[in-house]
């Protein structure tokens, strides 16, 4: 059985990949074994990673507005795949962007059949009849980034990397603040774009000699188990391989 990660973006993935590969132990795979789940429909990148014990997870970005197709294209594996090849377990990684976002996941809550109503934080069970009338059980859960107010991964970058320092977050809210005041009939004309603007005038001002560093290159540089709240944001995958 397997575990996969759906995620919004190549960015989401490089820093739960973080968590790991540097909390949990799990190992990149570069060659997987040819009885292995096909995923090509789902992402373009999938990324699997293993833990000492032999079992697997997947990591597929998918965009924001396709996780509830996503989740209806593992399930339709699910139905028809052997019950030691499922995705048992799925967790989905989504920018914290507006009020829709919990009835999105309740609506993928509710497609699944689970136990109890989906919401984020908390693993849920539900269940299905395969291909081979069998009924199988399987969990889900949700991650919202960040937690606790509206925004998306930049957003919680920001906030792990202010986590108990002043000078980081003087930065950071002057960044906000010129973001916020800047007008232009050309740029940053939607809110998604402010959003990754805050994250990158940000680190303009705190490592002015890393300015051309793609923000990828410097979350994979950066030690993220070193911040509490980046251990707290991931908690939740300590038991995604845990039947």
């Amino acid at each position: 059985m397997y575990a996969i990660i759906l995620c919004e973006g190549e960015t989401d993935a490089i820093l739960i990949s973080y968590y790991l590969i540097n909390t949990l132990g799990y190992g990149y795979i570069k060659r997987l074994p040819n009885n292995m789940p096909k995923l090509d429909d789902l992402s373009k990148i999938v990324n699997w990673y293993k833990d000492v014990d032999g079992k697997y997870i997947a990591i597929c970005p998918v965009g924001g507005s396709a996780f509830q197709d996503s989740v209806i294209k593992v399930m339709d594996y699910n139905r028809y795949a052997d019950k030691e090849k499922i995705f048992q377990k799925m967790v989905l990684v989504m920018d914290n962007d507006d009020e829709s976002v919990s009835e999105h996941i309740k609506m993928i809550g509710k497609y699944l059949a689970c136990r109890n109503e989906l919401s984020a934080g908390v693993w849920e069970t539900f269940s299905y009849v395969n291909d081979f009338s069998e009924e199988v059980y399987g969990k889900i859960a949700c991650i919202l980034q960040p937690a606790d107010e509206y925004g998306a991964l930049e957003t919680f970058v920001l906030q792990v990397i202010c986590e108990n320092d002043i000078d980081a977050t003087e930065a950071v809210n002057q960044a906000k603040v010129f973001v916020k005041s800047f007008k232009s009939k050309k740029y940053l004309q939607h809110r998604r774009d402010r959003v990754k603007a805050n994250l990158a005038v940000s680190l303009s001002v705190m490592y002015p000699s890393r300015t051309f560093t793609t923000i990828n290159e410097f979350l994979e540089n950066m030690r993220w188990n070193d911040y509490q709240l980046f251990q707290k944001q991931f908690k939740l995958f300590e038991n995604i391989n845990i039947i």
